[in-house]
């Protein structure tokens, strides 16, 4: 509790006052170089379009929060832009090769100064501009010679600095067309397969960069997968949720692996069901019950469980629209036949 209570008070008594620009640079510049905590929005509206102009110098993006400051990174004549935050060792790096930037410019899309000071707001999320920004407001008066501004209000506020107004900008196309989801929809009586598809899973993702991947779970299911580009780990969600709201999503490929294990003896055939239902492919491991339902390379792919086996069948569906709709087609009328097959729970 004395912990929170300093930080509370910390951040209460923040200064809202925005650094004053002070470097001055002469060298032409060559290049732009972005650095940015983490791919964001505000680079991508603001900053990306405008990088991408016929005219303009070229750009690089450099995520500090997982790479280690270099000197080959920034060459000479890089013209620096700092989106939002900075650390020490990048703050450091640039102090030191000072000499040969074009310029340092500051861009900010929301008011940070002030944030702190702002009860409304997550105390992690204010520690985190604390930690970024506060602390580095010296560093940043020291090294920048301009500062960017998302909007009139924060320009207006921020006047004394001369702020230069940047708006926002239409995203770029998406150089990934058609974009194909593949997806696991396991409970929590499910993390043995979770777990097994993750190696699976960073191997297509690095692959197919047309392929986002959606799982469910809890936290621990969450941290497992964050680190690997454009995949999703939805919320637990009730049964009538899940059944009635999946389909508005897309689903192009699904995932039923079946490791062994003494719950799973007993595991049915619904993943069948639900993949079907939502227009899916499925793949599913070559054991039962999925082996007593489904026709291999008819109304579904039946694979033993070697995780390249897996790996390469998810790509080849990734690459045949073809195959996927017959897969899906086949699956559909298979569904529909089994659905003459139920009987009457009770019969008069």
């Amino acid at each position: 509790m004395g912990l929170l209570a300093s930080a509370l008070g910390l951040l209460r008594t923040m200064d809202e006052s925005l650094f004053m620009p002070t470097a001055h640079y002469t060298v032409a510049a060559q290049q732009v170089v972005i650095l940015e905590h983490g791919r964001n929005p505000s680079t991508d509206y603001y900053l990306a379009p405008r990088c991408a102009q016929p005219d303009a110098l070229p750009c690089t993006r450099i995520d500090i929060q997982r790479t280690a400051p270099a000197d080959e990174l920034i060459p000479a004549g890089s013209f620096v832009v700092i989106v939002r935050y900075l650390n020490s060792s990048w703050a450091d790096q640039l102090h030191r090769l000072r000499g040969q930037l074009a310029g340092v410019a500051y861009f900010m899309d929301d008011d940070l100064p002030a944030a702190c000071n702002a009860a409304e707001l997550p105390l992690r999320y204010r520690y985190k501009i604390h930690r970024l920004f506060h602390r580095q407001r010296a560093a940043l008066s020291a090294l920048c010679s301009e500062v960017w501004v998302s909007t009139r209000p924060l320009a207006e506020k921020y006047a004394v600095v001369h702020p230069v107004l940047l708006p926002p900008a239409p995203l770029l196309p998406s150089d990934t067309a058609q974009p194909l989801v593949y997806f696991y929809h396991g409970s929590a009586s499910h993390r043995t397969e979770l777990r097994w598809l993750r190696d699976i899973v960073a191997a297509v993702q690095e692959e197919e960069p047309r392929l986002t991947f959606i799982a469910i779970g809890d936290d621990a299911v969450r941290r497992l997968y964050a680190p690997l580009p454009r995949t999703l780990v939805l919320h637990p969600m009730a049964w009538e949720t899940y059944r009635d709201s999946l389909p508005a999503l897309n689903h192009h490929i699904g995932l039923a692996p079946l490791l062994p294990g003494r719950f799973n003896t007993g595991r049915s055939v619904t993943r069948f069901f639900d993949f079907t239902r939502l227009g899916a492919a499925g793949v599913y491991t070559d054991v039962a019950p999925y082996a007593d339902v489904i026709h291999h390379g008819q109304d579904g792919l039946l694979l033993p469980n070697h995780q390249d086996a897996w790996r390469r069948a998810i790509l080849d569906l990734a690459a045949s629209p073809q195959l996927r709709a017959a897969l899906a087609g086949n699956a559909s009328r298979r569904m529909a036949q089994l659905g003459t097959e139920v009987r009457p729970l009770l019969s008069s």
